[in-house]
């Protein structure tokens, strides 16, 4: 009943901002939706569910992130699973708990994600 309570709070304050017009609209939408309407959800990439883990990894205080320093750490849910020092360990147990399921595995020391620039041997005229 507690997340029942949790999430009416959570609604008020989202459509608090709302007129009341826009949310007898709202409501009619909700009632109007087809079971497959509500469930069916656009699932993100595999890339955009990754860009997501690592942009929750960032944007964690640096007092959480110090507690992983010179470590890897996995990060699925919005939640580290996962730890160790060495990569390749950390990657193995990774694919055998979450198989092909996409895992960020980032290095906790850096304070945002690496740059890389990819250069073409083809030359241009």
């Amino acid at each position: 009943m507690e997340a029942v309570s949790t999430i009416f709070t959570q609604i008020r304050t989202l459509v608090q901002p709302l007129s009341a017009e826009q949310r007898l609209q709202l409501i009619q939408d909700i009632a109007s939706m087809t079971q497959d309407e509500a469930t069916d959800r656009e699932t993100p990439s595999k890339a955009e569910q990754l860009a997501m883990e690592e942009a929750y990894w960032y944007g964690l205080p640096a007092e959480m992130r110090a507690r992983y320093v010179n470590c890897y750490v996995a990060i699925k849910n919005k939640q580290v699973a996962d730890h160790d020092v060495d990569q390749r360990a950390l990657y193995l147990r990774v694919r055998q708990r979450f198989g092909s399921d996409p895992v960020a595995i980032v290095r906790a020391d850096w304070q945002e994600p690496p740059l890389f620039a990819i250069r073409s041997p083809r030359l241009e005229r």
